[in-house]
């Protein structure tokens, strides 16, 4: 395989890599890195965790190296300009940056400008931070985009959204027409190409594969219990860090609180918790203080969380892709790894359409005393007797749709709210009513024997003759 210096790199970027452990250029690094040296506009597609940070960062080092010093004059003007969306995914590339010995400045939003003013009095070569921010010091007269030679927009189908487009074209703006621009994304859509229609596409091949070392398991769980088959999920597994993906940032919150409840190490990360923190909180997740990270995808883009033995998507991934990226944060390096996915039965069928378009199994296993089990074949009649009743539930529900949607007037029969009464409570009423029925009869016997006449004189009570006493004789 070819060395970083092979690809057209500095002698002293390869020292400084294999310094920090980094022997060989990634699939992704031998394709984007000698592209971008030739300095024309590129879109890289890569996922997480594939090396693509490196891979627009060195061909910007080796394209700097080259520049002249900034000048001492006016406001920061750095050679080149990295965009981001999010407040963690640019702490990450400020350390990488950091670490390969480049002067740099964070420019996040929501921290305090001051401090960022003055390190841009540092004239660093690169800045690294999110648009409104850097768009922000733009116009403050803080900053400078004359001398931008390369801008690099990570997560960019992030940046394309309504939050961060408006800004981003003003930045572009503000640069020279013949920087050269690098869009990276995991999830490439249309819109990336057609705003930057002259770029190269830059990718692998098969780049869906996922690594032979990660084991993919499917539990098929209904929705209220997903909280708690993540909680025994954690404890059997024992984890040093697992990361459980939800969709709705009001659902990590929800979730945590449970799972708190439950003794587990846990916290959440979505884009509505203070930037202090999130900070805190992923400090604590590498560390190993948290066992659990509850995260949304977007808030987690484009991360290195550290070692992660275990993703659990709570919630299906959208397409095949969307899995891919997730259960990328774990069973890097070929270390071990395993991805749950929890589905509901009616949602069993996607679980084939994901195994079909990866070309991987689902193990689908028990959670039984606390173990996961092998599936046995009585567990397995449960499941398909479960989607089976789901499935024909949906029918009937799309059937009618279909009859509203064609003006068809559905009423539904009205359910009455009274409970009807139980087994025990008939047998209890029935056995009220035989005795009234009996204790009826008896009153009524001896009401009728009160009315009936006194015997005539000179008979027994038993009706026949009787004898005259001696004081009638006489």
């Amino acid at each position: 395989m070819p060395t970083f210096t092979e690809l057209g790199l500095d002698p002293a970027v390869q020292e400084q890599l294999t310094a920090q452990g980094i022997l060989e250029p990634a699939p992704i690094q031998l394709v984007a890195i000698p592209a971008l040296l030739k300095g024309k506009d590129a879109l890289i597609h890569a996922q997480t965790g594939s090396g693509k940070t490196l891979a627009y960062l060195l061909p910007m080092f080796a394209k700097l190296a080259s520049e002249q010093l900034p000048s001492i004059e006016g406001p920061a003007a750095p050679g080149g300009v990295v965009l981001v969306p999010t407040q963690e995914l640019g702490m990450q590339v400020y350390g990488v940056v950091k670490g390969l010995g480049w002067d740099v400045c964070q420019l996040i939003g929501g921290a305090n400008p001051a401090r960022q003013i003055e390190q841009l009095r540092k004239r660093p070569r690169i800045v690294v931070g999110t648009p409104g921010r850097i768009l922000q010091l733009i116009r403050e007269g803080k900053l400078s985009g004359r001398a931008v030679r390369v801008v690099v927009g990570d997560e960019a189908d992030q940046l394309f959204e309504p939050a961060h487009r408006k800004d981003l074209d003003a930045i572009l703006k503000a640069t020279s027409p013949s920087r050269q621009t690098v869009l990276v994304t995991a999830t490439a859509g249309p819109e990336l190409r057609e705003w930057l229609p002259d770029a190269e596409v830059l990718r692998v091949e098969d780049e869906l594969r996922l690594p032979p070392s990660l084991t993919h398991q499917a539990f098929i769980v209904d929705a209220r219990d997903r909280v708690d088959m993540v909680r025994k999920l954690v404890r059997h597994m024992d984890p040093r860090g697992a990361i459980a993906f939800v969709s709705r940032p009001a659902d990590v919150d929800w979730w945590v609180e449970k799972l708190r409840h439950h003794h587990v190490r846990v916290a959440g990360l979505h884009s509505g918790i203070p930037k202090l923190q999130r900070a805190s909180t992923m400090r604590d997740f590498r560390s190993g203080k948290l066992q659990l990270l509850l995260a949304t995808e977007l808030a987690s883009r484009g991360l290195d969380l550290g070692t992660v033995s275990l993703v659990v998507n709570m919630e299906l991934p959208t397409d095949p892709q969307h899995y891919v990226h997730r259960v990328g944060r774990t069973a890097r390096m070929g270390r071990k790894g395993t991805a749950v996915t929890l589905a509901e039965p009616k949602e069993a069928f996607v679980l084939g359409k994901i195994e079909k378009a990866l070309g991987i199994t689902f193990e689908r296993p028990v959670l039984k005393e606390g173990e996961v089990r092998e599936a046995t074949p009585i567990d397995i009649k449960v499941a398909a007797r479960k989607a089976k009743h789901e499935e024909k539930k949906a029918e009937v529900k799309e059937d009618v749709k279909a009859r509203i949607a064609a003006g068809e007037v559905i009423r539904k029969p009205k359910k009455s709210k009274v409970k009807g009464p139980t087994a025990h409570a008939l047998a209890k009423g029935k056995a009220k009513k035989a005795e009234k029925k009996a204790r009826t009869a008896s009153t009524k016997a001896f009401r009728e024997s009160k009315k009936a006449p006194p015997p005539p004189a000179g008979t027994s009570p038993e009706g026949g003759e009787g004898t005259s006493s001696p004081a009638t004789e006489a």
